[in-house]
């Protein structure tokens, strides 16, 4: 289970082993979301994201 807070949202996610980064979000992924704005109604491909924090966010 991985706690954190992205953009003042506080977040769990389940993961597992043979998914990417299973003990925490990586430095790029935390990098990217730390200067990108989502608006409502904005589309994502999320593509291979493993336990889907930047589909949530």
């Amino acid at each position: 289970m991985i706690s954190t807070t992205i953009k003042n949202i506080d977040l769990k996610f389940q993961t597992d082993q043979v998914l990417f980064s299973p003990r925490g979000i990586d430095d790029g992924t935390m990098s990217m979301l730390s200067v990108v704005d989502f608006l409502p109604g904005d589309k994502v491909l999320d593509l291979g994201c493993g336990y889907k924090k930047t589909r949530l966010v």
